[in-house]
C-alpha cells in the first residue's frame, strides 16, 4: 500500500471506503498465507498512536473497513519501515490483527474490546477482556 494513503486516512484525507482499492494493488496472495507487499515511501517516518488506532478500530466496528482489509492494513503496517508505533498497546492491536485467524478473530465484539483496550491506560496481556 502507498503508505502516504495510511497518512492520508488517519488525518481524514481519505476515506475508509478508498482503502480497499489502495491495498488490492499493493498487497499480493502468492500462496496460502503467503503475501508480498510493495509500499512507497513516506518523506517522515508516520508515528501510529492510539488515537489513529481508535479511529482505525471504529471504522471496522462501523463494517467502513471490512476484516480481509483490516487484516492487510495490519500486515502493510507491520511490514512498513516508515511506520512506526511505541505503545504496546498499538503493537498488540497490529500483531493480533495480523494473525487473526491464531488469535482473536475479527468479530464485532472482539474489535469493541480492542478499541476500549487502545483507549485505556491498562497494560496488555495475552487475553483481551
Amino acid at each position: 500500500m502507498k503508505e502516504i494513503v495510511f497518512k492520508h486516512y488517519f488525518e481524514g484525507k481519505v476515506t475508509p471506503e478508498s482503502l480497499p482499492n489502495a491495498l488490492l494493488k499493493s498487497v499480493k496472495h502468492r500462496r496460502y498465507y503467503s503475501f508480498k507487499s510493495r509500499q512507497n515511501k513516506l518523506e517522515k517516518t508516520l508515528t501510529l498512536n492510539n488515537t489513529m488506532l481508535a479511529k482505525l478500530c471504529e471504522d471496522c466496528i462501523s463494517d467502513r473497513i471490512d476484516k480481509s482489509t483490516a487484516e492487510n492494513i495490519a500486515f502493510t503496517l507491520l511490514g512498513s519501515k516508515h511506520i512506526k508505533w511505541t505503545d504496546n498497546r498499538v503493537n498488540f492491536l497490529i500483531f493480533n490483527w495480523v494473525s487473526s485467524e491464531i488469535n482473536f478473530p475479527l468479530t464485532k465484539p472482539n474489535l469493541k474490546k480492542f478499541k476500549r483496550l487502545i483507549e485505556s491506560r491498562k497494560k496488555v496481556s495475552a487475553k483481551l477482556n
